[in-house]
């Protein structure tokens, strides 16, 4: 029973990453649009899933210590999966907690690589945003080309280009 219940915090916790996936692939398309009021309901639902997956996790860290005490071994902080696997004796529930497991873990790695995509995409944002900026306020370097105080003539060639007889 308790591998069961494992399983469905896993599945759970599976949904959770979905939705927050979801979330940050709608968060990619706002960022590009410049949608900032959307983008900050955005970032407010995610913060609810987040805070959703934190529960699921005890939930899930406690069924997991159930488990452990049920085969009379004391669980610790450093406890994985995969020391939970090798307890169960069923093939088919350590398949299934198998499966479960890899199953979140694609949807982590997953949502961590489109938060890096997104990141960047703030990044290239902001940066686009200070380029405008600066171009705007006029910046502390001149814009304008001109001569600069290294490139005069020596002294006493007062004879311009124009100046010289043909």
């Amino acid at each position: 029973m308790t591998v069961r219940r494992i399983v469905q915090h896993l599945q759970q916790l599976i949904e959770a990453h979905d939705e927050l996936l979801d979330l940050a692939e709608r968060k990619s398309g706002v960022i590009v649009r410049n949608q900032v009021d959307e983008l900050t309901k955005i970032m407010n639902e995610e913060n609810k899933r987040v805070r959703r997956i934190a529960e699921l996790e005890q939930a899930y860290v406690t069924a997991v210590g159930d488990l452990f005490r049920e085969k009379g071994i004391a669980p610790s902080p450093a406890t994985t999966m995969s020391d939970a696997i090798k307890l169960v004796t069923d093939p088919a529930d350590k398949r299934a907690l198998s499966e479960a497991r890899d199953a979140l873990l694609g949807r982590i790695e997953r949502l961590k690589e489109r938060n890096a995509r997104n990141q960047k995409l703030i990044e290239m944002s902001l940066a686009y945003i200070n380029f405008t900026l600066d171009l705007v306020a006029g910046g502390d370097q001149d814009v304008v080309y001109r001569k600069s105080d290294d490139a005069q003539p020596p002294a006493g060639t007062g004879r311009r280009l124009f100046d010289a007889k043909a």
